[in-house]
């Protein structure tokens, strides 16, 4: 239960960590940014004849949101997207938001992303502890059966025997609740809304777990959300109702079965087949009781040169928690493809089946072989899936996974690939000339934009990404 929700000030000496201020356009098209701490008690649940039930109650908690909303209400969309805040890098990373803010700031939604376990507070509370000091996920009694910390939740290492990873279940079920009331503090004067549950990698298998656990187990006069939007999700990550389980995702091979909201999910290459999403995706459907879409994008892998070096290139912020990031292979080339537009779309794409009931487009998968490695054709590039004017008429090979320039980079480089420019001499031999190179990429702009693969708005960034591919490969210069 929610007991209070403050707003935490920001002044020059005390700011959010990762404060999407940081782009200048975010105030620039009228937004504006607020934390809160929500004061409230959880439950934490456990296994009883299959089903979850209490076995502590009430324990009390500090946890934290971020709130990225129109400044003025007038202009709001209607829309309000809950991110769970992806902890695996041991601080929060909000992809959802990073991949969607142009279309969500143009659109005028409102973003919430709510901090989903208790590792990212260390991060928070060494960037400032003044600020940060007062959230708390501790339970001390939560490993009562003495299991080595190394076992306890989902990620090796993640969690710890003084805090309770399982916390979270309450704290997402109450702000969901908490956002079905007229006028809440966090939202009074915006007006009636949809609420959609986002989440990105991890955090899509947190999604997993509360719809096949919690989201249909009693009934309810609303539901707690309205759809779902997940994102290069690692079902193999799924926590469990209590850390005390360990890492059981891996182990579920119990597919979702039920959701009666409709819920979009997109892969990249570098996870439609691995982390268990090849055994635990669902099948398209428009059935009342599963409403699923699952998509695949060509060419793009789950960390790429915009979304992981740049977003967080010379971040002063993050170096005084402790936290960089560096591309983790040797090639010359980290991937740079533009997936933002793909997650452009389909946020666009589940709004309309969510508001006006317009089922989405449904597009082929990504086909793998046996070992889970995509097949490829002959321009090197992955059949099926959702592909753009780039893939469609590539004029390099997309690689899903890059050489890791030392042993320890060997996770980070299976989940970013690079990108092999082709020759002038293969490309002229394609395409003949720019020229014309440009004319196919401007006819197959359309045709993504005619069956949904692309916005209007994003025409033009598409096309700037091709001129750009045609300058690295010389096609300029014949």
């Amino acid at each position: 239960m929610i007991h209070k929700i403050k707003e935490i000030p920001v002044s020059e000496h005390s700011y959010i960590l990762e404060a999407a201020t940081k782009n200048p356009q975010f105030r620039e098209k009228g937004y504006e940014e607020k934390e809160y701490f929500l004061y409230g008690t959880a439950n934490v649940y456990h296994w009883e004849a299959g089903e979850a039930a209490v076995k502590y109650a009430d324990i009390p908690y500090v946890n934290r949101m971020i709130v990225r909303r129109p400044a003025d209400p007038a202009d709001f969309s209607g829309n309000v997207v809950v991110e769970i805040l992806n902890s695996t890098s041991n601080f929060e990373v909000d992809r959802v938001w990073y991949l969607t803010q142009d279309y969500m700031m143009d659109h005028r939604d409102i973003y919430i992303g709510i901090t989903s376990k208790p590792n990212v507070l260390k991060a928070l509370k060494q960037f400032n502890s003044e600020r940060y000091g007062e959230l708390t996920w501790d339970f001390a009694d939560q490993n009562p059966d003495g299991a080595e910390v190394k076992f306890l939740g989902n990620l090796a290492g993640a969690s710890s025997a003084d805090t309770e990873d399982g916390l979270f279940w309450d704290m997402l079920m109450d702000l969901a609740d908490y956002l079905r009331t007229p006028d809440n503090e966090l939202l009074k004067g915006y007006g009636k809304y949809y609420q959609y549950l986002a989440g990105w990698s991890q955090s899509g298998g947190y999604m997993n777990r509360f719809l096949k656990t919690f989201a249909y187990s009693k009934e309810k006069e609303n539901s707690y959300f309205d759809g779902y939007f997940s994102c290069g999700s690692a079902v193999s990550l799924m926590p469990d109702l209590n850390q005390s389980y360990g890492p059981t995702g891996e182990a579920l091979t119990e597919k979702l079965e039920k959701i009666t909201e409709p819920f979009v999910d997109v892969h990249t290459e570098s996870e439609n087949q691995l982390w268990g999403n090849h055994a635990l995706r669902g099948r398209n459907s428009d059935h009342p009781d599963f409403k699923y879409r699952v998509y695949d994008i060509a060419g793009a892998t789950h960390d790429s040169k915009e979304s992981l070096l740049e977003c967080y290139r010379d971040d002063a912020d993050l170096e005084k928690c402790g936290i960089s990031f560096q591309y983790p292979g040797v090639e010359n080339h980290p991937n740079d493809f533009p997936y933002h537009l793909v997650f452009h779309s389909a946020l666009d794409a589940l709004y309309r089946w969510v508001r006006e009931g317009v089922a989405p487009m449904v597009l082929p998968r990504i086909e793998a072989d046996p070992a889970l490695k995509n097949f490829t054709d002959a321009t090197g590039n992955a059949v099926g899936g959702w592909r753009l004017p780039m893939i469609v008429y590539p004029l390099a090979v997309y690689h899903p996974v890059c050489e890791p320039s030392a042993p320890e980079n060997a996770f980070g480089a299976s989940l970013f690939g690079y990108v092999e420019p082709y020759s002038r001499e293969k490309a002229v031999e394609l395409y003949g000339s720019a020229e014309h190179y440009m004319k196919l990429v401007e006819e197959e702009a359309q045709r993504c934009v005619k069956d949904g693969r692309l916005l209007p708005q994003d025409v033009q960034e598409c096309l700037d990404y091709c001129k750009k591919a045609v300058a690295e490969c010389g096609l300029d210069e014949v």
